[in-house]
This record gives C-alpha cells, structure tokens and sequence, in this order.
C-alpha cells in the first residue's frame, strides 16, 4: 500500500555568493504543482524539466512552455522571483 502524506507547501533558503536562494514548493491557486524562486544577485539558476510527465502543461512565469521545442528541457531564471506550474 502507498503511503501518501499532504505537507501544503515546503520553504528553505539556501546561502550562496550571491546572497540567500528562496525556495518554495507546493499547490499553486489553480491546483496544478508549483515551484517558486527568490533568486539574488546574478545567480542564475538552470531547471531541469525533463522529469515533468508528459502531456502536462508547464508554465514559467505565466508562460508556456513548449517543451518537445527546447532543446535539453531546461530553463535558465535569474535575478528576482519565478514560479514554475506543472
């Protein structure tokens, strides 16, 4: 039998060079998965998307994204908050 445990939403933050990285995962108003960064300074962050199931949306900032288009499913965010839904 599988264990399922609810935990709402998930928060860290991460020290780096370029300051604190933000994180928060869980449930976006609209149902649908979400990952949200505070991303400092120049840091840039690389998000592997690949693992996203097929035939789900995937949305950066209130824009899809076409993944059977990008060339490795990967997205590059920088300086300042994003949200990944899927």
């Amino acid at each position: 039998e599988l264990l399922t445990v609810d935990f709402g939403e998930l928060k860290g933050e991460f020290p780096s060079p370029e300051g604190m990285l933000g994180v928060t995962w869980g449930m976006s108003g609209d149902g649908m998965r979400s990952l949200q960064l505070d991303v400092p300074g120049e840091m840039e962050v690389v998000i592997d998307l690949g693992g996203l199931t097929e035939g789900r949306d995937v949305w950066l900032d209130d824009a899809m994204i076409e993944l059977n288009k990008l060339e490795k499913a990967r997205v590059v965010v920088t300086k300042g908050k994003h949200e990944i839904r899927f």
